[in-house]
C-alpha cells in the first residue's frame, strides 16, 4: 500500500498509468526472482539477502525519493512541464522547495537555488490570465525577468561573482506562448 502512494504521487500525470503500470510489473518481477534465488540458497542465506537488499532499499530511498507531503500532485505536474518544455531553470515554486526536495536533488542538482515563492506566484499570474494578448504577457514577462535580475544583482554577497542574466528571446507570439503556458508543449512531446 506504502510502494502505491509513492508512485502515485512521484509521476506525471500525462504518464501516470504507464508509469504506475511499469512499477507494478517490476515488483512482481523481482518477487519471481526472489522466488527461484531463495529456492537454491539455505535459509541462513536467505535471511542475509533480505536484510542486505532491505538495507539497499533504504538507502536509495533517502538518497532519491522527494518528500511529496502536503503538496498538490497539480504543482508536481506544473514542474514536469516547466522540465518538458525546456524551462526548467524559471520553474520557482513549491515543489523545488528544500523541504520537499530528495537528498540527490538537493546536493547533487541544487534545485532549492531556483525556490522563490514570490517569483513563482508572479509566474503563476501571468500563466493564469488568459485574457492577456500575447504582446501583453511579453511585456509582464519582460518586467518580471528584469525584476528577478534586479534582485539577483541587489542580493549579491561579497564572496559573489554574480551569475547570468535570465533573458529570452521573445520574438514573437509563438515564444511567448511557449514560455508563458508551456502546457500545450508539453502534451506535444508526448
Amino acid at each position: 500500500m506504502l510502494g502505491s502512494t509513492i508512485k502515485s504521487n512521484c509521476f506525471d500525470q500525462c504518464c501516470y498509468l504507464f508509469l504506475q503500470g511499469f512499477s507494478a510489473a517490476m515488483g512482481k518481477v523481482g518477487a519471481i526472482i526472489s522466488d527461484v534465488v531463495f529456492g537454491y540458497v539455505t535459509q541462513r542465506v536467505s535471511f542475509y539477502l533480505s536484510a542486505a537488499f532491505g538495507i539497499v532499499g533504504a538507502i536509495v530511498t533517502i538518497i532519491f525519493l522527494p518528500d511529496t507531503t502536503g503538496m498538490s500532485l497539480d504543482e508536481l505536474d506544473r514542474m514536469a512541464k516547466y522540465m518538458l518544455t525546456d524551462e526548467f531553470e524559471h520553474y520557482h515554486g513549491e515543489a523545488i522547495n528544500p523541504k520537499h526536495l530528495s537528498l540527490y536533488e538537493r546536493v547533487v542538482l541544487k534545485w532549492h537555488k531556483h525556490y522563490d515563492p514570490v517569483m513563482d506566484e508572479q509566474h503563476r499570474e501571468i500563466q493564469m490570465s488568459n485574457a492577456m494578448s500575447p504582446q501583453q504577457k511579453a511585456k509582464a514577462l519582460e518586467a518580471l525577468l528584469d525584476q528577478q535580475n534586479t534582485r539577483k544583482h541587489d542580493n549579491r554577497g561579497l564572496g559573489d561573482l554574480g551569475g547570468d542574466d535570465v533573458r529570452v528571446n521573445i520574438d514573437n507570439e509563438q515564444d511567448v506562448n511557449r514560455f508563458v503556458t508551456g502546457e500545450q508543449q508539453a502534451r506535444g512531446r508526448l
